[in-house]
């Protein structure tokens, strides 16, 4: 074999074979191959008499018979040997899965089922034979993947079992109904490719209409005859054969075989043969349509797989930082990698929402993604409401050009790029804008891409894409947002707590901001009234400035008592303070903590005077009215100011103590109704049992008094014994056990002095005869001395 063959690409064995097949066929004594003048394969001895037949770049040359010139057969069998060695050496164009060209020679095993039916045919094996074999070349075509080379052997083939000039396969555009030329054998393949039949014109369309393989005799005599398919080759038809290509029930296509070679024309035989060819093209069709689903459906699954990546990523990206500016750099640029994108930029809206700045400018250059330094710094965009408005309204990214043109879009994006038009001079015009919202579905701020190479893909499929970055980066922002919201807030939480600690507890602190707005609750609480006495001579004599002195020092020792307790400082009220105990929530020993707090106050308050007097300032004395009772508890107030408070009779009654604390000239008095919370442990005494204008009931007032430590446990039986003879009218009687009592009490206990003025009062002017012993308090809350 000479080293000229390396050149050609194929098979050897197969071109010995083809050589091999042809000598014997027409008894040749030498054949070989030449090309450019060289011999590339050859078979016996060369003889002088050699005749030649070229072929693209090559030649065939075969000694002649022995009986003179080759027979009209023989001319027909070198004719289609011919047509097997131009495909064997001129390699065939092949499409891989991306779409791009490549020339390869078909797999042997093609070329070798076509000699192997060549064969048969010239050896006129039998018929079941022959289709046994034809099936075994439909199971390699199986096989294949590429299509249209191995539709352009089945072509071949036909043409030469059938005896044909040539042969073509038309399909069926699914779509218009029209027929078009797919594969051609034999000349003029290029103007037969650019011809397309109607739906249901010429034979081909009756095949199609009909589903069923015809002999036609007289081609130009049938008037179904489509005259534009000869006009354009100039040359006539004399007769065909043509059989559907069926799949699934639809015929999809037509395979013609035109000009018979044979004195007789096309036989049944040959309309058998080729409508068996056309049941095996079909099926091969349909394997390769499967294969180029499967490949399809494994695109779009990788497509889908690299969109989940990618979103991943900006996921990731987007979780990385809580810097609103850091994050939307990071988005930038890794948008512009993951879709290698040239540029893109950050625009935030003004406050007016009409034109819009660039933030952040990067470019995707060579040596990776760089800031984008050419143009002015900062830019501003004008002309921007429009397709903010539209943004708003759809959601959807923006495309400044015609997804199928690639033209700029009219109307909004035509308007942009012209009143921007100067500016675009120095910066390249947008392709695409992603809008970022916040929780008020106001812009937040807009991803501007450039030189998407959008115009050169489909920007339909990366839609998806572009909506599920628009979403991460919405609730990415928006968490940023609220992050940022909270630690406001929880600084604002912190400086509230601080202030308002000064003045509640901070348990109580707490509980209150974990209730965003408790709506106001009726509950039992117990509420404390404290007042300085004779404030106002006092004020007089001071300056304001040592009156405020005065005030701020007292307070802040009050509110320090009343936080110790658990109280909250209700509010202020010139020189006296409200507090509550059992608020926001109730606890058991509520009354008793108040009792308790209102001694710590007295007696805080006797430290401070002694202070004061060891700095030569006046000293002063402080009341304090406690009741327990039902009061409704929450917020009051206007929009713009809410007071957390209680109201309600409760807290009228408390008021009105500490007030009678003044005529009783005692630093603490309560109710009964205190007392009995207390579970009676607080130790006290009866003050006096009052009518408070506005109440059914009368009013039992208590004081904090220790008999025990006072004086011995018969104390308190003698006090309660004189007290139930006042109010039983024996005032003689009263008056005489007050009196043993004086020398028991404390010199300057002051309710001793009190009843024995009452006693002497009623001894000599009697009451009604209906006197209760009780003691009436008129509106003004003042208790009148009796004396």
């Amino acid at each position: 074999m000479n080293s000229t063959l390396q050149e050609i690409p194929g098979n050897s064995n197969i071109l010995r074979r083809l050589l091999a097949h042809l000598g014997r066929s027409l008894d040749a004594r030498y054949l070989c191959l030449q090309k450019d003048g060289q011999v590339a394969f050859e078979i016996g001895t060369a003889t002088p008499d050699v005749i030649e037949r070229p072929f693209s770049s090559y030649t065939l040359c075969i000694s002649t018979p022995a009986a003179g010139d080759f027979s009209p057969a023989d001319e027909r069998l070198i004719r289609h040997a011919r047509k097997l060695f131009d495909i064997l050496l001129r390699g065939l164009r092949i499409l891989d899965v991306d779409g791009r060209e490549r020339t390869a020679i078909p797999s042997g095993y093609l070329i070798e089922s076509y000699l192997e039916v060549l064969a048969l045919l010239e050896e006129r094996s039998s018929l079941v034979e022959f289709y046994d074999r034809m099936l075994q070349l439909n199971e390699r075509i199986l096989m294949a993947e590429d299509l249209f080379s191995v539709l352009q052997i089945i072509m071949d083939t036909a043409t030469v079992i059938t005896a044909g000039e040539a042969s073509s396969l038309l399909l069926v555009d699914q779509k218009t109904g029209e027929m078009y030329f797919n594969v051609v054998s034999g000349e003029n393949k290029t103007q037969l490719k650019e011809i397309r039949i109607p739906s249901g014109q010429g034979i081909a369309g009756s095949i199609v209409k009909n589903a069923r393989a015809e002999i036609i005799r007289d081609v130009a005599g049938d008037p179904r005859t489509f005259q534009r398919v000869d006009q354009a080759l100039g040359h006539t038809t004399r007769d065909m054969i043509a059989a559907p290509i069926i799949a699934r029930g639809r015929v999809i296509g037509v395979i013609e075989v035109i000009n018979s070679e044979q004195p007789q024309g096309f036989r049944s035989e040959e309309l058998e043969l080729l409508t068996n060819i056309a049941g095996h093209t079909s099926l091969f069709i349909e394997n390769i349509k499967s294969k180029e689903d499967l490949i399809r459906t494994n695109r779009a699954l990788d497509r889908k797989n690299s969109e989940v990546n990618a979103l991943y990523e900006i996921g990731r990206v987007l979780n990385s930082s809580l810097d609103p500016q850091e994050l939307k750099g990071a988005l930038l640029r890794t948008l512009l990698r993951l879709m290698q994108i040239g540029e893109g930029a950050i625009l935030e809206p003004t406050a007016d929402r009409r034109t819009f700045i660039q933030t952040v400018a990067l470019i995707n250059t060579d040596n990776g993604i760089i800031e984008n330094e050419s143009g002015p710094t900062r830019p501003t965009f004008e002309a921007v409401a429009d397709i903010a408005l539209w943004l708003k309204q759809y959601n959807e990214p923006y495309y400044f050009f015609d997804l199928e043109s690639g033209n700029p879009a009219p109307g909004l994006a035509e308007r942009f790029l012209r009143e921007n038009a100067r500016l675009l001079e120095s910066i390249n015009a947008p392709d695409l804008w992603l809008p970022v919202f916040d929780e008020h579905q106001e812009i937040l701020f807009i991803i501007s891409l450039g030189r998407t190479n959008y115009r050169r893909r489909d920007p339909v499929s990366d839609l998806t894409f572009f909506r599920g970055v628009m979403n991460q980066s919405y609730t990415a922002f928006r968490n940023v947002s609220s992050y940022r919201s909270a630690l406001e807030a929880r600084e604002k939480e912190q400086q509230i707590r601080r202030a308002f600690q000064k003045y509640v507890p901070a348990r109580v602190v707490a509980e209150l901001l974990e209730q965003e707005s408790p709506p106001p609750t009726q509950q039992t609480i117990s509420i404390l009234f404290a007042d300085i006495r004779n404030f106002s001579p006092l004020a007089e004599k001071l300056q304001p400035a040592l009156l405020a002195d005065l005030l701020n020092e007292f307070f802040e020792i009050m509110v320090d008592v009343v936080n110790k307790h658990d109280g909250v400082v209700d509010k202020f009220m010139g020189d006296s303070l409200m507090a509550l105990f059992g608020v926001p929530d109730p606890r058991a020993d509520d009354a008793a903590r108040a009792v308790q707090c209102a001694r710590h106050m007295q007696q805080s308050l006797t430290k401070l005077n002694r202070a004061r007097a060891e700095q030569n300032r006046p000293s002063f004395e402080m009341g304090i009215g406690l009741h327990t009772g039902s009061a409704i508890v929450g917020n009051f107030g206007s929009r713009q100011r809410l007071d957390f408070t209680a109201i309600g009779d409760s807290v009228n009654l408390a008021s009105r103590l500490e007030k009678a604390s003044k005529f009783y000239r005692v630093g603490v008095l309560f109710t009964k109704e205190t007392y009995d919370a207390t579970h009676r442990e607080i130790a006290a005494r009866e003050v006096d049992l009052v009518q408070v204008r506005g109440r059914e009931t009368p009013t039992l007032l208590y004081q904090p008094f220790d008999f025990g430590r006072e004086g011995p446990d018969s104390l308190r039986a003698d006090w309660e014994a004189a007290l139930q003879m006042y109010r039983q009218g024996h005032f003689t009687g009263a008056h005489a056990r007050f009196q043993a009592l004086r020398d028991k009490f404390p010199a300057d206990d002051p309710l001793i002095p009190l009843y024995l003025q009452r006693c002497e009062h009623f001894r000599s002017t009697p009451p009604t005869a209906n006197w209760d012993g009780i003691f009436r308090v008129d509106a003004q809350i003042q208790f009148p001395s009796v004396e």
